[in-house]
């Protein structure tokens, strides 16, 4: 009798212990889960999902992980992110457990939280950062992010040839990840770098290379490619460019398409 309730003990320390590895197990399933729905631009659901998680139950990793999830949700459903506490947690958090992957996600999003606070040189700074832990990853699709960022950036400075080799870049990691809307976007910040560097012909060549691709582009983005097409040629083809203008009203009608369609 007295050498079963040691045995008794035992078990039930196991079951409790496995009890614990399968409720972590769980939640880290549903944020993976929640990560998916986050990538197919369910953005709404997984906040939603988010909202539904006990976090009391979260180890540190997955606190982590929950944290990130929660800027990415709130960054695409634009919900003001007024202070950097949750990214700065997520940031220390990777930098000690050296996850560089995760560590370049949140440098991502530190980079385009201060971005849209207009605060240029440190969003660029962090996002070189990103680019330098995400190198060895062989994650296409944070690396295309990334350049296609690095891209805009520098074009925004002033910087297009900067731009038009993270243009490159983006490309590159867009065809890589096999991922048809990337590879617009792609197309399209190259032959934003070419315009803005002056380049028509060659803005030209990567605008034709990104029409096939607008079907998989957001309804928004499609017309802005029409208005682009429209600027570039309107001196060369105006009726050609007059049609894309017309495309780019009916689609998402935007106060300088109208005005670059009067000017013609």
């Amino acid at each position: 009798m007295n050498k079963a309730i040691p045995l008794l003990i035992t078990i039930a320390l196991l079951a409790a212990l496995a009890t614990g590895c399968n409720r972590r197990t769980h939640e880290h399933y549903l944020l993976a889960n929640i990560d998916s729905l986050i990538t197919a631009n369910k953005d709404s659901l997984a906040f939603s999902e988010l909202e539904n998680i006990n976090t009391t139950e979260l180890n540190g990793d997955d606190m982590a992980y929950y944290n990130l999830l929660k800027v990415r949700t709130m960054y695409k459903l634009n919900i003001p992110i007024k202070d950097d506490s949750l990214i700065n947690i997520c940031i220390d958090h990777y930098k000690n457990s050296g996850n560089n992957k995760m560590l370049a996600e949140a440098y991502y999003y530190k980079s385009s939280i201060n971005n849209d606070r207009h605060n240029t040189k440190t969003a660029i700074t962090y996002m070189k950062m990103a680019e330098e832990k995400a190198h060895n990853s062989g994650d296409n699709n944070l690396k295309f992010r990334i350049f296609e960022r690095l891209s805009l950036y520098n074009a925004n400075e002033g910087e297009y040839k900067l731009s038009i080799e993270y243009g490159h870049k983006s490309l590159k990691a867009a065809k890589k990840n096999n991922n048809n809307n990337y590879i617009a976007y792609a197309y399209t910040y190259l032959a934003l770098g070419q315009m803005w560097n002056n380049n028509i012909d060659s803005a030209k060549y990567y605008l034709n290379k990104c029409i096939p691709y607008l079907k998989h582009m957001r309804v928004q983005d499609q017309a802005y490619i029409y208005d682009i097409v429209g600027e570039i040629h309107k001196k060369s083809k105006t009726e050609y460019a007059k049609s894309f203008l017309k495309k780019a009203i009916e689609i998402n009608p935007l106060p300088w398409t109208y005005k670059r369609l009067a000017e013609l």
